[in-house]
């Protein structure tokens, strides 16, 4: 959360899949409390939690695979609605981040829709939307072409709370199997 004093996470349900949980820092005692499922973010598909905007209204995560946001209401989260068919009938998309202001949604994709023996497509790339400009309410997707190198992917993008865009790469010359690169 913004103020760093909730923690969303994945977690095994035992049945369905994933679910979203909380949890609260208690900072008297300085722990962390027991997980609690979040009931309106969690379906019976996978639930992955991504990124809340600095305002904390807005709430990024995907369920079945699809991008959705939820807001917060009066007291809590609301339903998820999902993001426009030009992210979500994408080939495939992966991890996904919302900038601060909540105005650009990037994501991880792929012009190739896995295979059955594949974990994930080949060719992932970053790709970005900005909220505003059509009248479905967010842009098309674009590749970000200035992070992309041949014969290497872009990967696990999240914005800091700087605005700066962090992500993984694999390019040459490299210290592991990715590194850590960040975009202004």
């Amino acid at each position: 959360s913004p103020d760093g004093q909730s923690l969303y996470l994945a977690l095994e349900n035992g049945r369905t899949g994933l679910d979203v949980f909380i949890c609260h820092f208690d900072s008297l005692n300085g722990l962390w409390s027991a997980p609690q499922k979040v009931e309106i973010l969690s379906t019976e598909r996978d639930d992955m939690p991504y990124s809340i905007t600095r305002d904390g209204r807005e709430f990024l995560l995907a369920q079945g695979g699809k991008l959705m946001i939820s807001t917060f209401g009066a007291a809590d989260w609301q339903k998820p609605f999902g993001m426009p068919l030009t992210v979500n009938e994408f080939p495939w998309v992966g991890r996904a981040t919302l900038s601060p202001d909540g105005r650009c949604l990037v994501f991880e994709g792929s012009g190739n829709k896995k295979q059955p023996h594949e974990l994930e497509p080949p060719f992932i790339h970053l790709y970005r939307m900005f909220k505003g400009e059509s009248r479905f309410g967010w842009s098309n997707p674009q590749a970000i072409t200035t992070l992309m190198v041949e014969g290497g992917e872009e990967r696990f993008p999240c914005f800091g709370p700087d605005s700066n865009l962090y992500f993984i790469a694999d390019r040459w010359p490299t210290l592991g199997q990715g590194d850590v690169f960040v975009s202004k």
